[in-house]
């Protein structure tokens, strides 16, 4: 059965196409890095779950680096990863969503990952990918469309499947493109020159197949500083603003909407989204 669910527009540059002591950090701004200073590798976001009423973000950097996350308001929270630079931070529970930068501090000096982390009350979470497909964090099962990306002219899309498989993903009037699930189970595939309207979009491996009806709308917000994290139905909605102007938004599937593998999917509707700045009806 083909799902309806609807990407907003947005106005970035076109998409393209990664165990300590922990607790709140002093927020403090990073001094820039000084010319000969030893070069900082940002960290990555790999996987998050649940423990004890907590939520605890796993990742990897450098042996012993200090890792940073904070959230739109300014909170921070920090650890450091250990000998062979992985990590586990601890994060509370929030009633709101909350996006996270993702830094590796050392000697007043910071390194700031181009991704952000979003996590939502109900335990969706994804790294978001500056100009690229989301990836959203978590155990998935069998296979399906994860989230979808759009900037008004280029789509990026991602998914999750049986490691090393290829996958076909099918936007209507483009033409296919075919990558291999990663070690981590997830697929990505990236369309250019994709203007407004109504399009299929499928993936297809030999674990099964996935189809949606995606409604894409020119961006139209004029507020370059909003950002905005709505849970629509069986999706989460993120438009933020971006590094040197334009907007992203991202659309995260809820875990429970992944698609059968195989065989007919009989569930109901994502609910149609708006455009930014559209009043709703």
């Amino acid at each position: 059965m083909v799902r309806r669910a609807a990407i907003l527009g947005l106005g970035l540059a076109a998409l393209g196409a990664g165990l300590g002591a922990c607790g709140p950090d002093p927020v403090q701004p990073a001094a820039p890095a000084a010319k000969g200073a030893q070069w900082l590798a940002a960290p990555a976001i790999t996987d998050i779950r649940a423990d004890a009423g907590q939520w605890v973000v796993r990742g990897a950097s450098d042996a012993s680096a200090r890792i940073r996350l904070t959230d739109q308001d300014g909170q921070a929270f920090g650890t450091d990863a250990n000998a062979q630079g992985l990590f586990d931070l601890r994060l509370n529970a929030s009633d709101g969503p909350r996006l996270f930068s993702i830094e590796r501090v050392s000697g007043g000096h910071a390194a700031r990952s181009q991704a952000a982390l979003f996590l939502a009350p109900d335990g969706t979470a994804a790294v978001l990918n500056l100009g690229g497909a989301s990836l959203p964090l978590g155990e998935r099962t069998g296979f399906g469309i994860a989230a979808v990306d759009y900037d008004g002219r280029a789509l990026a899309v991602s998914g999750w499947g049986a490691a090393g498989q290829a996958v076909t993903v099918r936007l209507a009037g483009h033409s296919d493109v075919t990558n291999r699930v990663d070690a981590t189970g997830r697929f990505t595939a990236a369309f250019n020159g994709v203007l407004p309207g109504s399009y299929g979009l499928g993936a297809q491996s030999r674990a099964g197949s996935a189809s949606r009806t995606i409604i894409l709308t020119a961006p139209q917000s004029n507020d370059a500083s909003r950002l905005a994290m709505t849970r629509l139905g069986a999706l989460w909605r993120i438009e933020r603003p971006l590094p040197g102007g334009g907007r992203q938004i991202s659309l995260i599937l809820l875990d429970g909407q992944s698609e059968s593998s195989g065989g007919d999917s009989r569930e109901g509707d994502s609910p149609l989204l708006q455009a930014p700045g559209t009043p709703s009806a």
